[in-house]
This record gives C-alpha cells, structure tokens and sequence, in this order.
C-alpha cells in the first residue's frame, strides 16, 4: 500500500484467501474488494473491507449475485457493483452497498449485460432559477 504522508510504498496484510478477477472501490478510506473467483469456488459473491489502521481484512455482507469481472464504482457514498459474470451469463444487474446499513440492494439492471465495465462516477449539482438539478452518471466502458 502506497502511504502518502510518507510517499513509500509498505506491505499489508493479505486478503483471508486467494482470489482473481474481482472489482475493487475505496469507500471512506476503507479498500472493498468485490466478487471474483478462486480454486476452491468459481465465482463469488463475497465482500472483503480492509481497514488501514487495523491492518486487517473483514467481511462484509454478501451481494445477492455471484460476480467475476464486476466493475466496481463509489459515488455518494454508496459502493456499487456493476454487471460481471456468475458462471454461466454475463450480468446488467447492478447492486449498491451502503456502509451505514451494511447491505447490498439490487438497482435497476443496465440496458445490456457487461463485463469488466470500467465504471466512473460524476455527481453534478447546478443552482438554476431557485431549483437544484442533479444529474448522477455512470459511465460504462
């Protein structure tokens, strides 16, 4: 982990077992890593949150959906899992975390299935005439 104040780079913990092709957002200073799969189960819907200051990993709450190759994006709070495949079909459902309750809810699913979508996010508020606008995308690559 590269640590800023110090501009060096030092060593962590490593996640609680071996896993490739998940998605990964830091939401509140905390790193999640989202889905992927490992030998011994294919594709996962397990969640890992690793905190700084303990240096250690914990779970957290489990999608609904098993994800490999799940686009991850944070906005507003909110860790979003996006698409990826479950074994058998790539995905358009999408699911938001939200740290405060400690669970996942499904959203509305995208137009097309996608995996490894590249995911930003850009929250734009406008005071126009009296009234706020606020226009939340996210852009799919």
């Amino acid at each position: 982990m590269f640590d800023y104040n110090t501009q060096e780079w030092r060593m962590i913990s490593g996640l609680p077992f071996i896993r490739c092709d998940f998605g990964a957002g830091v939401l509140n200073n905390l790193l999640y890593v989202v889905g992927g799969y490992s030998k011994s189960s294919p594709h996962l819907n397990t969640v890992e949150c690793y905190h700084p200051s303990l240096d250690r990993w914990k779970p957290v709450a489990k999608m609904s959906v098993c994800r490999s190759g799940v686009g991850v994006g944070v906005l507003d709070g909110v860790l979003y899992a996006v698409g990826g495949h479950d074994g058998f079909n790539h995905l358009s459902s999408v699911e938001a975390y939200r740290p405060s309750t400690g669970v996942w809810t499904s959203i509305t699913d995208m137009h097309l299935p996608r995996r490894y979508a590249g995911i930003s996010c850009c929250l734009i508020i406008l005071n126009y005439c009296n009234k706020m606008f606020v226009n939340v995308s996210i852009n799919l690559s």
